[in-house]
């Protein structure tokens, strides 16, 4: 009887849940479809329309560990009118008391929102002297709860914490993929991915973009010094740092934002550049790059802050502080989302080859499509040859430049700390050679539209298709036909209605026709 009444009760739990949420290192999925995450941690005031400008489509923010209620319910209901998921973050001095009763309130209100993505239970909870026992407290609790939203934690020592999480944020501070290799090879404990896989802990990494390492790392450290340098000298009140204190508030102006590692004299904050910061693309593809090779199937970054601060310790947190970096990463997330579905989806990884100088990782997926990733491993510019199966395509595209090489053969420049995606997609035919193959969609009407909207499809030869409705987080949202058309003009209609029996609200949706021939896209407005 209790067996039975425990399966009820999670029966009506799946059946109220507006997502749920699966995250391994072989599988991500929201609402049972592949879900490719590009998630970013925010101060605790964010633009979420600006960082949904940069792709993302997963934000964690600081300041919800001291919402209540209605503040958390209104801070989802933002994501998700700007297509957003959220990584709701609970730790608290509450969870450090084990105040059950707080993470129960917050897991019943907000569990069944739309837009709630997963739990981030605690940040660094050794550094707050929080102890494992402590925290499954609050860990079980949320289990007990619910069911369909995995728990997520940032350990230093995941020995320790590895029953009070189901997925650990691995921090790769190190900034450039060469340093990021090294510390989960060799790192903390013995080298992190070995400790993982030891474990059997469920883990992905976070990507750290400093612009100084941790350290005094600059050799002329009184006339140029690191804002750790600087920051030390101010806290033990060197004198020669004494203009440079009176001078803090200039970290604020806009000028250092613009250009924050130009004129370096003492009444100018002197930013270092130092050579983890990833200033550019290449760069920024081998962080990703060196993610995705370490079988990271997501990408998270940190951080973004829209006040544009810059830390008196650390310079410039992250790159998404200044426009040249914040645009080579939309860039190479506009790459990323070109096969983030062969990441998701990646279930055998034909070849992850080690050789002296590079990485990369060999993903050959079912629907034809084959993905390379390479990055550089030392921090060395060289030409590189990558070898794959006999059976393997014969051409690739570099999604960073549009080049289409042999890579059989032929040797490619790897930049210095750099990576390179490079993607065959047999599927990805021209729009020209799509028409006159034989399947062209039409312009929908009337557009924009209201109550329904007529979508006009001419099939040259009788072929199955598919025709589905996504929103602009990419969510497929409603299924206007799928099965096997005759030759000829058909005509479909989509009254605005997701699948789910949600009226659409206003906003942009996309069609997708998806046949033999290829895809195409046609974009939609809803009005009220």
């Amino acid at each position: 009887m209790r067996k039975l009444l425990l399966l009820m009760a999670l029966a009506f739990q799946l059946l109220n849940a507006q997502t749920v949420v699966t995250y391994t290192g072989n599988e991500s999925t929201l609402n049972g479809q592949p879900f490719f995450v590009k998630g970013m941690y925010c101060s605790a005031n964010p633009n979420l329309s600006k960082m949904k400008d940069l792709g993302v489509n997963v934000v964690m923010s600081y300041g919800t560990k001291n919402m209540d209620v209605t503040a958390a319910t209104n801070f989802l209901n933002l994501a998700e009118q700007n297509g957003m998921y959220v990584l709701f973050q609970l730790s608290s001095t509450k969870v450090i008391n084990k105040d059950v009763a707080y993470v129960t309130e917050m897991v019943n209100a907000l569990k069944n929102h739309n837009a709630l993505y997963a739990w981030y239970l605690f940040d660094e909870p050794s550094l707050y002297g929080l102890s494992p026992d402590d925290l499954e407290v609050s860990y079980g609790t949320i289990k007990s709860l619910d069911q369909n939203h995995p728990v997520f934690t940032s350990n230093w020592q995941i020995g320790n914490y590895q029953y009070t999480t189901d997925v650990d944020m691995r921090q790769v501070y190190q900034g450039v993929p060469s340093e990021m290799q090294a510390a989960l090879d060799d790192g903390q404990g013995g080298g992190y991915i070995p400790t993982v896989d030891n474990l059997g802990v469920n883990w992905l990494p976070i990507v750290n973009t400093h612009a100084s390492k941790f350290g005094d790392n600059v050799s002329d450290p009184v006339t140029f010094p690191s804002p750790a340098q600087w920051y030390k000298g101010v806290s033990q009140g060197s004198a020669r740092y004494t203009e440079l204190q009176n001078r803090a508030e200039d970290l604020n102006q806009s000028n250092v934002i613009t250009n924050p590692f130009g004129k370096k004299d003492r009444y100018y904050m002197p930013f270092v550049k130092s050579n983890n910061f990833p200033d550019s693309e290449a760069k920024i593809r081998g962080q990703v790059a060196c993610a995705f090779y370490n079988k990271g199937n997501c990408i998270y970054w940190w951080l973004f802050d829209e006040g544009y601060r810059v830390n008196k310790r650390w310079g410039f947190y992250t790159a998404f502080h200044y426009e040249e970096t914040k645009n080579s990463h939309k860039k190479v997330i506009s790459e990323i989302d070109q096969f983030s579905d062969m990441i998701v989806g990646a279930k055998d990884i034909d070849l992850q080859y080690r050789r002296s100088g590079y990485l990369y990782r060999y993903i050959k997926s079912v629907d034809g499509k084959e993905l390379v990733i390479i990055f550089d491993n030392n921090g060395v510019e060289k030409n590189v040859t990558v070898s794959l199966p006999a059976n393997s395509a014969s051409s690739f595209k570099n999604l960073a430049d549009g080049n289409t090489y042999d890579i059989k053969t032929t040797g490619i420049n790897l930049p210095k700390n750099g990576g390179l995606f490079l993607l065959n997609d047999p599927t990805a035919t021209a729009v020209n050679d799509i028409k006159s193959d034989g399947a062209i969609l039409g312009r929908n009407y009337p557009n924009p539209f209201s109550a329904e909207t007529v979508i006009p499809l001419n099939l040259q030869n009788a072929t199955d298709i598919k025709l589905n409705i996504y929103d602009q987080a990419g969510r497929r949202v409603a299924k206007v036909a799928d099965g096997y058309y005759v030759a000829g003009k058909h005509e479909f209609i989509w009254n605005g209605t997701f699948s789910s029996g949600q009226k659409a609200s206003a906003g942009v949706y996309f069609c997708v026709l998806t046949s033999k021939m290829g895809k195409e896209t046609l974009k939609m407005t809803v009005i009220k």
